[in-house]
């Protein structure tokens, strides 16, 4: 598979995560673009399932770097966090592994991946932290 992943399992409610996560991205510099509720979008067809929320974001200077190494790597952009309810105080935060999800672009891009990996290593020890308390 590709797109492997990593899951984080924190013992914290889901709203909790969610807005930790938020401020996670936006403090280490990076632009929540997007957010998507499918809790809200499934309950309009009626479905009902747990807090989830897909947070996609990413960095214009990353964006801009790929561009110019290798504009097909663009086609990755931009990152995202699947944050889901486990439980009412268990929620998990299942992301990309970096080095999967670029996987098959040019070696120029390298040095960009591993700046990108790193920071989202940072979001992700951020959002622990956060949480430990």
């Amino acid at each position: 598979m590709k797109n492997e992943y990593h899951t984080l399992l924190l013992d914290q409610p889901f709203d909790t995560v969610l807005a930790t996560a938020k401020t996670a991205i936006t403090d280490n510099g990076w632009l929540l673009l997007h957010e998507i509720n499918p809790q809200q979008i499934l309950a309009g067809h009626g479905y009902h399932i747990p807090g989830t929320r897909q947070l996609f974001f990413f960095h214009p200077s990353y964006l801009h770097a790929l561009r110019e190494e290798d504009a097909a790597a663009v086609m990755e952009v931009p990152l995202k966090l699947l944050i889901q309810e486990v439980s009412a105080q268990q929620t998990a935060i299942r992301y990309f592994d970096i080095d999967h999800h670029f996987e098959g672009y040019t070696e120029n891009i390298n040095s960009i991946t591993a700046a990108i990996k790193t920071q989202q290593a940072a979001v992700l020890t951020q959002i622990q932290a956060a949480l430990s308390h």
